[in-house]
């Protein structure tokens, strides 16, 4: 598409990968809706690292982009979150994250 300026529609798109599922226009809210409840429900910080991490390695080698990674993992495995996400399993339950 950015060297032919031709556009495409959404089936195309899908079959690229450029998106994740097609809804009638009378489902678009209630779709947006769940998917936004399930990202919530993820662990915020690693979900603000992660984002940071893939705004940061687009112009990264793949080398220092796995070192970011290794960096924000390590973080990340010190946090209240991480530690609850393993005695959530442990416990077979869902977790419950706090952002610290």
């Amino acid at each position: 598409m950015f060297f032919t300026g031709q556009p495409i529609d959404a089936h195309e798109a899908k079959r690229w990968g450029f998106v994740d599922s097609i809804v009638p226009i009378e489902q678009l809210m209630e779709e947006a809706h769940a998917l936004a409840a399930l990202i919530a429900a993820k662990a915020p910080l690693g979900l603000r690292l992660g984002k940071e991490a893939l705004n940061a390695v687009e112009f990264m080698s793949v080398e220092d982009g796995y070192q970011l990674e290794q960096s924000f993992s390590t973080r990340l495995m010190a946090t209240e979150d991480a530690r609850e996400a393993s005695q959530a399993v442990v416990q077979k339950r869902a977790p419950v994250f706090k952002g610290r």
